[in-house]
């Protein structure tokens, strides 16, 4: 599953909470069994690719955050 796609589907927290629960080697996660991979399964997520998905969306909300008071503070 693209990295993007599983922060979507299954939101923020728990893509963060599965990069911090990752097991010593693993490279892969996937949600249908909940286990960790050292090589690609049906359906998981690379999780290289997930950190940084999990930064650029971080990076959006701030932007996002930035740009709603950018909006008030020019209407006041």
């Amino acid at each position: 599953m693209n990295a993007k796609d599983f922060i979507d589907v299954w939101g923020l927290d728990k893509a963060k909470r599965i990069l911090n629960n990752k097991i010593y080697d693993a490279e892969f996660y996937s949600d249908k069994t909940g286990s960790y991979y050292s090589e690609n399964k049906n359906d998981s997520v690379n999780l290289k690719e997930l950190s940084k998905a999990i930064t650029e969306f971080e990076k959006l909300i701030k932007l996002e955050a930035d740009l709603n008071l950018a909006k008030k503070q020019w209407r006041s």
